[in-house]
């Protein structure tokens, strides 16, 4: 049996570790070593354009629990993800769940196009210069951030989001 004592080895065992710890997020390239606003803190403010035109921030949701989505039209993951929170918020809306999609600052237009191809029905708003995700100290995406009744930060999963997790998350929140 050979071994891998060479440089070469090393440089590949290290490299595939790199690909296990990242797999199944997206990244813009600007990755923050920070982990960000954490759990049990309170939500940074957000105001943000939705794409129909709204000033939307967080304050207008007081009272109810904000599921903050962070994607981008090129994100795979982020893609394949959406469907489950979509349907999330159809089952729980009326149980006080509230969801902002926030795109990585593309133009509104392909914004449009890709939400209504997914048929996503909850306010999407465009981080048009990633002051937003700056705050929340995205590192990559996609990134989901759920905010409590009281404004605290009850979860923070980075990377693809399944429906067994989003479900286990919501549960702990709503009634």
């Amino acid at each position: 049996m050979a071994t891998c004592s060479t440089w070469g080895c090393r440089v590949l065992a290290i490299l595939g570790l790199v690909v296990v710890l990242t797999a199944g997020a997206c990244t813009n390239g600007s990755l923050d070593a920070s982990t960000g606003p954490g759990v049990g803190r309170q939500a940074p403010g957000l105001r943000l354009e939705s794409l129909d035109g709204r000033q939307v921030s967080l304050a207008d949701y007081a009272g109810q629990v904000i599921l903050l989505n962070f994607w981008a039209t090129w994100c795979p993951p982020c893609k394949e993800e959406i469907p489950t929170i979509e349907k999330a918020y159809q089952a729980h809306r009326d149980e006080g769940l509230v969801v902002l999609g926030i795109n990585d600052g593309e133009a509104a237009e392909v914004v449009r196009a890709f939400a209504g191809e997914l048929g996503i029905t909850y306010p999407v708003l465009i981080d048009k210069h990633g002051d937003v995700a700056a705050r929340y100290r995205r590192r990559g995406l996609p990134l989901t951030v759920i905010v409590d009744r009281d404004g605290v930060i009850r979860i923070r999963h980075e990377g693809y989001l399944t429906a067994g997790q989003l479900d286990s998350y919501l549960s702990r929140l709503l009634p």
